[in-house]
């Protein structure tokens, strides 16, 4: 369940880098929550969507997205890792996108090679 390739995993670095941005914190003002999708089980907002898939070498990966929320504004964040040749899931891209009038995205982390 907590392994380096687990959503919950993978979800709890995200939101870590997300809170230490500091345009995240200037954007939605802090303190920052992060949770999932809301549930009809007594308001609980602990399903973090996620997605695995294999890419067309072979190589497993996750894409999540959770929400931000500060006492300015509230966010979507989305995550993609995929794993490297040690089979260790690294972080390809966390981007954030606020949701004010001016839709701002925010790019925390781009791994993607060019």
């Amino acid at each position: 369940l907590f392994s380096s390739s687990s959503a919950n995993n993978i979800y709890g670095r995200a939101v870590k880098k997300c809170r230490e941005h500091d345009k995240i914190k200037d954007l939605l003002g802090e303190p920052i929550k992060a949770f999932g999708e809301g549930s009809r089980r007594r308001g609980r907002r602990n399903l973090v969507s996620q997605m695995p898939y294999t890419d067309k070498e072979g190589r497993k990966g996750m894409r999540v997205q959770f929400h931000l929320q500060g006492s300015r504004n509230r966010a979507v964040a989305e995550v993609d890792a995929r794993e490297n040749e040690s089979g260790t899931m690294e972080t390809r891209y966390i981007i954030v996108q606020v949701e004010d009038w001016l839709r701002n995205s925010v790019v925390v982390e781009d791994n993607r090679r060019k």
